[in-house]
């Protein structure tokens, strides 16, 4: 779902609609989960799982920092949860890129590519122009 598209304009709109209703405040927070999670299932679907990993992992660990009385142990219980969150996305953006590039070969144009900081769709069509 692209944020200028009829479709995210309807959208938020419902979320804005039913956020604005006099429901409790934790009603108003389930809502605007199930929203997050259909607006990134409706982007890419197989991602859910990511997000939904992200949450528990994130949940447990604000409980668990909730209830910890000494300031090491609530640091290590927020230490978890940025390196589980930071661990999530420097595999699936670095990882996962790293290992399609080792597949296909380092070549010349992919490590112009790389300098120039050249890594979405759009901008590779760019940098192809740049191979030397």
């Amino acid at each position: 779902m692209v944020f200028n598209s009829l479709t995210f304009a309807v959208f938020f709109a419902c979320v804005l609609l039913l956020h604005s209703m006099p429901f409790e405040w934790t009603t108003k927070k389930i809502n605007l989960l199930i929203a997050s999670y259909l607006f990134y299932a409706a982007w890419n679907p197989p991602f859910i799982a990511l997000l939904w990993i992200s949450t528990v992992v994130d949940w447990y660990a604000a409980q668990k920092l909730v209830r910890a009385e000494r300031p090491a142990v609530r640091r290590a219980w927020m230490l978890v949860s940025v390196v589980a969150n930071l661990g999530m996305l420097s595999y699936f953006k670095y990882g996962v890129q790293t290992a399609a590039s080792s597949r296909a070969g380092l070549t010349g144009s992919y490590a112009i590519r790389s300098t120039l900081g050249c890594s979405s769709r759009c901008s590779r069509f760019a940098c192809a122009r740049i191979r030397p």
